[in-house]
């Protein structure tokens, strides 16, 4: 053995010599919306999360909606899929639920933006409304039961850009759904309930602002102290990317001054259901029963003031 020695010393300085030189092992990294994320802190379909959703933020800012919403389906389908094997943990938390919550979201705002100003059937229109929606409840349950089973640590403000996008996209659907009333010229669906949904989602802008300790009746001070507070404090790394990903922003800042413009408009959206004109309107189209009620005045009415209502949504650049 002793003769062996010197050797085997020598293969093993000769090895540590060249490995001192070598290149240090390449670790992939990935950026999405100014965050830099290490392969080995994603789950295994991270990077294939990432470039999903680089791609339908790609395709939505030059207005290619079509193709933008065939990635965040499989975008949306792939990180659902995931919530629902049950392996929900703090990898979960940080690198999938923030991909459940802004694709759902980014669906509802170019969904109508897809349907306005395009040639989409009525029946067309309905079902993508519909499918957002149902899109929407399901995350919200999935999260909501994994918070009720688990101490997951996810904040209400981590979800509450879905109640957003829940009153947008159904306000949206309400005015498809009065405006298909007179278009066909039969009853698509009662104007009493369209009005109740429009009350739910004035009841999704009052929640989404409620989870950051707003009111509809704070003035543009009390919301810009209340968001400054909220971001003042370390915001968890999921609840981070999720905003990025709902506000298309890439800094902390970016998030901070496009947060305040919603909170801002969502308070005047509500504000405009209250004014006379609308809130009597809506209510007047309760009464909307029967074929011959929808060709009078009060149907023109109630169909301008969800218009109005819907207008004012899209007054940001969502």
């Amino acid at each position: 053995m002793n003769k062996f020695l010197p050797v085997l010393v020598f293969v093993a300085v000769l090895f540590y010599g060249f490995s001192a030189f070598a290149e240090p092992s390449f670790e992939a990294t990935y950026n999405i919306l100014g965050i830099s994320i290490a392969q080995r802190d994603m789950p295994k379909r991270g990077p294939e999360l990432i470039a999903l959703m680089r791609k339908g933020l790609d395709r939505e800012s030059i207005n290619a909606f079509a193709p933008a919403m065939q990635a965040y389906d499989q975008c949306l389908t792939i990180a659902q899929s995931s919530i629902n094997s049950g392996n929900f943990n703090k990898q979960t938390i940080d690198y999938i639920l923030p991909y459940s919550i802004g694709t759902t979201y980014r669906k509802s705002i170019i969904t109508n933006k897809s349907i306005d100003g395009s040639v989409v059937s009525l029946y067309k229109q309905l079902q993508m409304y519909e499918d957002v929606d149902k899109w929407i409840n399901e995350v919200l349950t999935s999260t909501s039961n994994f918070k009720l089973e688990h101490d997951t640590g996810i904040q209400d403000t981590q979800i509450a850009p879905l109640f957003f996008a829940r009153a947008y996209n159904r306000m949206a659907w309400a005015y498809s759904l009065m405006s298909g009333n007179t278009w066909k010229r039969y009853i698509v669906y009662p104007p009493s309930s369209i009005a109740a949904m429009v009350v739910k989602s004035i009841n999704d802008l009052k929640q989404d602002l409620a989870y950051y300790g707003i009111s509809p009746n704070d003035s543009a001070d009390d919301v810009s102290k209340k968001v400054d507070i909220y971001f003042s404090k370390a915001i968890p790394f999921g609840e981070d990317l999720t905003l990025r990903i709902v506000l298309k922003s890439k800094s902390n800042d970016s998030s901070k001054e496009k947060i305040k413009s919603l909170f801002n408009n969502i308070k005047k959206v509500i504000a405009l259901y209250y004014s006379p004109n609308i809130s009597d309107s809506i209510y007047r189209g309760k009464d909307i029963r029967v074929f011959e009620d929808i060709l009078k005045p009060e149907a023109k009415e109630m169909l301008n003031s969800i218009g109005e209502l819907v207008s004012q949504m899209e007054a940001l650049d969502l």
